[in-house]
């Protein structure tokens, strides 16, 4: 394959016709950058430096900044690998530069990702920590969701090296995120991966088996064989270090059984390690025994690998510094040939410039005689044009007159009104149509010299505010107005405009008017918004017959209440008028209000709150409220108004025995910063005697907390609930049709 390259390469060294076609030279540099990208795969740096070398000159010769850039990335990788940090610092330094004049943003990120890297292998952790979070910057900004979320890897992978867990998750799961968006499994299943890493390493097994789990599932339908094996056997020790054997001896049997289809020493020493433990725990020594040899034979292959490796690196790093020296060589006598040719050159130029007078003075006779040659010609080709120009003009002239008659027939027989007028309304021309809509003739309306005197007074006005309008906008425009016929009768019209400006002063010049009686459409209209105004009212009316009715049945509770004897009856009388004279609020305001489906947060839920307090009248306990301000659907503010009433209502009754103090508080605010968010916050909570020990909100059978349930979940909304200090209440839930109208109402 590479004699192929050297073949390609030669080829356009040699045609210099090539150069001009940039797709040719494009692909054998693509294919230098992928020859030297697989031989750093097969860690042959040697032929990886030898061909980056050679895209690196090409590019230069070329250019071409991007292969230069991508060039300059090799070397500083390859020599990170082969630790010659200082020429590593010198490449990455290059491709900064040139990567900042091109304003190329993935190539600083992966610049700076690549000093991360080495300042990593230099146990310089805190400039890799900077040269991370630069990275992360340019990020932010560039945009780039694939860059931001490798960015965001990196960055945890190096706080799980510094055992910062909470950061290392933190980049974790911010990646995981942009990776699931884009979407890129792969990338998702390593992630699983390294977090199931991270919550073993803090000793949190279950949730180290979940992270595996949804990496194997990721990664079993995926075509990547050994990293399915892998986290087969990361699963398989996250269950033996939760002690759950059974379920890790099945699945690192299953992985170990899966890798003798994969050649991976890491991987088999890691797993007949962990199966090893297994079978000591099981008492099924010989097996152990087994297992242990075959982890020690892993462990000696990769012993093997790992001296051929340092071999090859030193082998390498021997052979790079040789060819630096043949180059230095090389350099030297380049520099010698250049200086001889650059004499030679010199004797070249003197004679060219001998046979370039004698050229000028050949070329000059030769321009004269071209000269005539071509005032000949030139002259016959404009007495050709003329008679083209001509031949075109007659044709333009037949094309006009035919454009003319289609133009009048369509005006002729149009059912709308047209009519040209300048800007004092005088017609020029009107057409036919005029004596079917006005009752007059084209000719009569023509002759009035004040059309203004066929507007109704009423919209003499919309008509000229309509014209002021067209002068500024100077686009085409619509009007509607009153006009009145020859009999007399007044009718709707409208009319398009479309305005024709003076070209030399831009002034508006003349008007083309299209008109049509649209009486019927606005009678139609008018009758429709009757309907809604009808509609509006039936609705209010039902809303105050609702409220007077839940106002009777309210004072029926009350009587009722003064009859009975039994106390219990007499709080669930009470308690089911509070919750009835919630529900009334709604009807009372939605009666008072212009909207009809929607209320105020502020007012309602401040009305609401004020009832329970008039209805308790203890002095001893403190309301402090504070509700955003926004219009919110009744089919929401219904069920809050019963949330706060029952909650209200119970911390009257049960926070504050034998008349303590206290403070009841409730919040309606947004659930976070985001102006576009639909997520509200309602919190309702007491400094009171709090929940009776061992009660458990969500367990209790009272008719209180199992309506407070239904109605956070008829809301779509998170329940909370605290009972530690004091009683504590917070929904969170979506508003989705709420419209601010003001700050807030603070109280």
């Amino acid at each position: 394959m590479e004699d192929s390259l050297v073949m390609l390469r030669n080829q356009y060294l040699k045609n210099s016709n090539i150069v001009k076609y940039k797709p040719a030279l494009y692909n054998i540099m693509d294919l230098y950058l992928n020859f030297s990208i697989y031989y750093i795969f097969k860690k042959d740096y040697v032929n990886t430096m030898r061909l980056t070398h050679e895209l690196f000159q090409l590019a230069k010769q070329n250019k071409e900044i991007r292969y230069q850039i991508e060039a300059l990335k090799l070397f500083g990788v390859v020599n990170v690998e082969l630790s010659r940090y200082q020429q590593a610092i010198t490449n990455f330094n290059e491709c900064l530069k040139l990567a900042t004049l091109e304003k190329d943003t993935i190539t600083l990120i992966d610049a700076y990702l690549g000093f991360s890297n080495l300042y990593l292998k230099k146990k310089d952790p805190k400039k890799a920590k900077a040269n991370l979070f630069f990275a992360l910057y340019l990020c932010n900004k560039s945009g780039r969701p694939e860059s931001l979320a490798m960015v965001n890897k990196n960055i945890g992978s190096f706080f799980l090296s510094e055992k910062n867990y909470s950061f290392a998750l933190y980049h974790y799961n911010q990646s995981i995120t942009i990776y699931q968006r884009i979407p890129d499994y792969p990338e998702v299943a390593v992630l699983y991966t390294l977090i199931g890493h991270v919550y073993q390493e803090e000793n949190k097994p279950d949730k180290s088996i979940f992270y595996n789990e949804q990496a194997l599932k990721l990664r079993k339908i995926l075509p990547q064989e050994d990293l399915y094996i892998s986290s087969l056997l990361n699963l398989g020790h996250a269950y033996a270090t939760n002690k759950k054997y059974d379920s890790a001896f099945l699945y690192l049997k299953l992985g170990i059984a899966k890798l003798t289809k994969v050649k991976n020493f890491h991987l088999s020493e890691y797993g007949f390690r962990n199966l090893f433990v297994i079978y000591v725990l099981k008492g099924d020594y010989k097996n152990a025994l087994q297992c242990y040899r075959s982890a020690n034979s892993m462990k000696d292959s990769l012993a093997i690998e790992k001296s051929r490796n340092i071999a090859g690196i030193q082998e390498a790093n021997q052979k790079l510094n040789e060819n630096e020296k043949i180059s230095a060589a090389l350099k030297t006598e380049n520099e010698l040939q250049r200086s001889q040719l650059r004499t030679r050159n010199i004797q070249i130029i003197l004679g060219l410039v001998v046979l370039f007078f004698l050229g000028v003075t050949l070329g000059f006779v030769l321009f004269v005689l071209e000269k005539n040659r071509k005032a000949k010609k030139l002259q016959q080709e404009i007495n050709k044009t003329m008679n083209a120009e001509i031949s075109k003009r007659a044709l333009l002239e037949e094309t006009l007159k035919a454009s003319e008659t289609r133009y009048r027939f369509v005006t002729e027989h149009s059912p709308d009104v047209i009519i040209r007028e300048n800007t004092h309304l005088e017609k020029s021309f009107v057409s036919p149509s005029s004596l079917a809509i006005f009752g007059y003739t084209p000719e009569e309306l023509r002759s009035f010299p004040d059309f203004f005197e066929f507007i109704h007074p009423e919209s003499i006005p919309v008509v000229l505010a309509g014209i002021a309008k067209l002068k500024v906008s100077r686009t085409n425009s619509r009007l509607v107005y009153r006009i009145r016929k020859k009999d007399d009768s007044y009718f709707w019209a409208e009319s398009y405009i479309h305005p024709v400006f003076d070209e030399i002063t831009g002034e508006l010049a003349e008007m083309i008017s299209v008109v049509r009686d649209i009486s019927e459409r606005v009678e139609q209209q008018e009758e429709l918004e009757e309907h809604a105004r009808h509609k509006e009212f039936l609705i209010r009316e039902v809303n105050h017959r609702v409220k007077n009715n839940m106002s009777i049945l309210m004072s029926m509770m009350r009587i009722h209440k003064f009859r009975i004897k039994d106390m219990d009856m007499g709080t669930l009388l009470d308690d089911l008028q509070y919750r009835v004279r919630t529900m009334a609020l709604v009807h009372d305001q939605l009666h008072l209000s212009r909207n009809i489906d929607e209320l105020a947060t502020g007012p309602y839920l401040s009305t609401l709150v004020k009832s329970v307090i008039l209805a308790f009248n203890d002095e001893q306990v403190q309301i402090d409220t504070f509700f955003f301000e926004e219009m919110v659907h009744v089919d929401i503010l219904l069920p809050m108004g019963l949330i706060i009433n029952e909650i209200i209502t119970n911390s009257f009754k049960y926070a504050f025995p034998e008349n303590k103090t206290g403070n009841i508080w409730v919040t309606y605010e947004k659930a976070d910063e985001d102006i576009n968010s639909n997520m509200r916050k309602l919190s309702i909570r007491d400094d009171g005697a709090g929940f009776p020990v061992g009660f458990n909100f969500f367990e209790a059978e009272t008719m209180g907390s199992q309506m407070i349930q239904q109605l956070a979940q008829q809301l779509d909304g998170e329940l909370l609930v605290d009972g530690s200090a004091g009683a504590s209440f917070t929904i969170t839930l979506p508003v989705k049709s709420g419209n601010k109208i003001a700050n807030s109402d603070k109280k």
